[in-house]
């Protein structure tokens, strides 16, 4: 079965506003949803090997958050060391390969690996990235505040908004289109761990 590597890039800029690796590897470690690993390898950025692939679109969506390149790699370990850092095979070279072509796409997210379903994964990650992208500060609170399981009303009263300026909020942040993008690339992600067979289907005949 293959497995899924991680690299996350933080972007060089001269920019102070540019948000440091340090507090989107804080945000990952905070993520009780995720439970992994990281390591910092070298300058600005992070590595690790996703044990569930559910939990990939969160991975992503950190990472857009906090204006980073994401490559994900998928393929065998065939070497596991003590660390990620010590562990070798082609889904950390898979992973390498994605995060350099994730700085030559506007979405900043690729993916790479031997399964067939890998490449279906890399076409979603381009509409789910550049949905993400779009969002301003406001959606992503409100989103937030949402996936928490709150109710319009209680998330309105924790913005300090009417649960009208809320409903704006989520539809401008494309907040359930969302939640079909994270279904999406958790699903891919999964059977291309799987290295499940893609199903025929029947082009139709042209005339």
């Amino acid at each position: 079965m293959n497995e899924i590597v991680v690299v996350i890039d933080q972007k060089r800029s001269r920019d102070r506003t540019t948000v440091p690796i340090q507090r989107l590897l804080e945000s990952l470690d905070g993520d009780r949803r995720l439970e992994i690993a990281w390591e910092r390898t070298m300058g600005d950025e992070l590595q690790a090997l996703l044990q569930r692939p559910r939990v990939l679109p969160f991975v992503i969506e950190a990472a857009i958050r906090h204006d980073a390149w994401i490559g994900i790699g998928i393929g065998e370990v065939e070497e596991r060391g003590r660390s990620v850092l010590e562990s070798t095979g082609s889904a950390f070279l898979h992973a390498r390969q994605a995060v350099d072509a994730a700085k030559k796409v506007p979405w900043g997210c690729t993916a790479s690996g031997v399964s067939e379903w890998c490449a279906i994964l890399d076409q979603s990650l381009a509409l789910y990235g550049t949905l993400l992208r779009q969002r301003t500060a406001e959606g992503w609170a409100a989103v937030d505040l949402r996936d928490s399981n709150r109710r319009a009303v209680d998330v309105a009263e924790s913005l300090d908004v009417t649960p009208q300026a809320v409903t704006k909020r989520l539809r401008a942040a494309q907040y359930r289109a969302g939640l079909k993008g994270r279904d999406l690339v958790a699903g891919l992600a999964s059977l291309a761990v799987l290295e499940s067979e893609l199903p025929s289907v029947d082009r139709p005949v042209r005339r």
